[in-house]
């Protein structure tokens, strides 16, 4: 702890020391020094970086290097941390495994519609469409055309008014079929939807959390992209990360039928 009593005394000496380490090309190896560059100017925007990062970030910056440090962010494994883990033999558990057979047959319907578009199902076309239009897009802005627009493809329906029952989980082209769903729907269709476009399984989480305003479970999808877990809601089209959604507690995170939380 030397260097940062050396710091807290004689700070103008530290810039000093920064500056030589930029023109050496050198970095500085001890993450002590922060205490004094925290004060300065840009203290807020370093916040949440390492000490080392921080000092190899002002020294890139004396050296005129690009202001770019996405790479130092740390990646947070799962969106939504629960704040308790579901048995494994909770329903929604049962129903998502349940739902991987009808969605694999659904599957087939849309390669077989990839052979054979003249004589595609309407459903299917339309599932599609969305799917090939993102597939022209890049990063966030092809989720938010998958969002966008299977938000505006379906209605928004509970299941007791739709199947007279309290929940149903639909596989995406028959919610499109229906042309209705409720928030469940609208996530399944977006993670397939998204899987059909060419984005990694490991990139992806169907999500079921608990609304804290609204005292009732919810569906999401959640979209790694970079260090971020961009959220596909059906409550709206801009894409928000899941630390911006402090209401939604998580309760299950599942990708490719199985159960991470």
């Amino acid at each position: 702890m030397w260097l940062l009593g050396f710091a807290c005394h004689a700070t103008r000496r530290i810039w000093l020391v920064l500056a030589l380490l930029s023109l050496a090309g050198q970095s500085l190896a001890t993450p002590d020094v922060v205490a004094a560059d925290a004060a300065t100017s840009h203290s807020r925007e370093l916040r949440g970086f390492s000490s080392l990062d921080i000092v190899t970030r002002r020294a890139d910056a004396l050296n005129g290097q690009a202001d770019d440090f996405s790479r130092l962010q740390p990646k947070r494994p799962e969106p939504f941390p629960p704040v308790v883990e579901l048995a494994q033999d909770h329903p929604y558990r049962i129903t998502w495994k349940n739902l991987g057979s009808r969605i694999a047959a659904e599957r087939r319907v849309l390669d077989y519609c990839r052979r054979e578009p003249e004589i595609c199902p309407v459903p299917a076309s339309q599932f599609l469409q969305i799917v090939d239009a993102a597939r022209l897009k890049a990063g966030r802005a092809a989720l938010g055309e998958i969002n966008r627009a299977i938000n505006l493809a379906l209605k928004p329906v509970k299941d007791v008014a739709q199947h007279g029952v309290l929940d149903v989980w639909t596989a995406p082209l028959a919610a499109f079929s229906a042309g209705q769903g409720d928030c469940e729907d609208y996530a399944i269709a977006k993670y397939v939807a998204l899987q059909e476009a060419g984005v990694p399984a490991h990139d992806l989480r169907f999500v079921i959390v608990h609304n804290t305003r609204l005292r009732e479970d919810h569906a999401v999808v959640a979209a790694r992209l970079g260090t971020q877990w961009l959220i596909l809601d059906n409550t709206r089209f801009a894409l928000l990360e899941d630390a911006e959604l402090p209401d939604y507690l998580g309760l299950l995170s599942i990708n490719d039928d199985q159960a991470m939380t």
